[in-house]
């Protein structure tokens, strides 16, 4: 058991108006804490071997495609589709802060939303084994840099690790994109 010396007792000090790096820090604190609660995203890897399967060989009218998809090591991925209890624990993460994270957008397809009041995702009755699908590339990046990085809090644990998204662009008049052609 602990003892502590009693403290000695002093009138209450008038009320004073927070400062306003204690406001802001309040209002961060507040704002960061659905991240602190977040669901921990939990993945079955395999690994792919027998590095060197060919890139794209298809038709010749998307050139910029030609050889994307050659992989020349071995790497692993996940088991399974991931499901909508994943992805709402990582929008939450990526969205429902006071700096979103750029690139993420919701796929064409899962068994979640966001609940309007609290900026928190989560999945409706029935829907937690749900594939989420329609990803795109840049969000589906995004995601693989947050797992990258233990998923992390921090800004930069999103935006870079496997994937740089500081290359994601697009070439002005023409349809190529600047996004890098593998992984970090």
């Amino acid at each position: 058991m602990l003892h502590h010396a009693p403290r000695p007792v002093h009138a209450p000090s008038p009320p004073t108006a927070p400062t306003r790096s204690a406001a802001l820090a309040t209002a961060l604190a507040a704002a960061l804490a659905p991240l602190a609660s977040a669901q921990r995203v939990e993945i079955d890897l395999v690994t792919i071997g027998e590095p060197g399967n060919r890139g794209f060989e298809g038709p010749s009218n998307w050139p910029d495609l030609t050889g994307r998809g050659a992989v020349n090591y071995e790497y692993r991925m996940g088991r399974y589709e991931v499901t909508s209890a994943q992805w709402a624990a990582f929008f939450t993460a990526a969205l429902n802060r006071p700096d979103p994270i750029p690139w993420v957008v919701t796929p064409h397809f899962w068994g979640g939303a966001r609940n309007p009041a609290t900026g928190v995702y989560s999945t409706r009755p029935g829907g937690d084994m749900l594939p989420a699908g329609g990803i795109n590339w840049r969000t589906a990046a995004v995601f693989c840099n947050w797992l990258h990085n233990d998923q992390r809090a921090d800004r930069d644990a999103f935006l870079s690790g496997a994937y740089d998204t500081s290359t994601f662009g697009h070439v002005p008049g023409s349809s190529a994109y600047t996004d890098q052609e593998s992984r970090s």
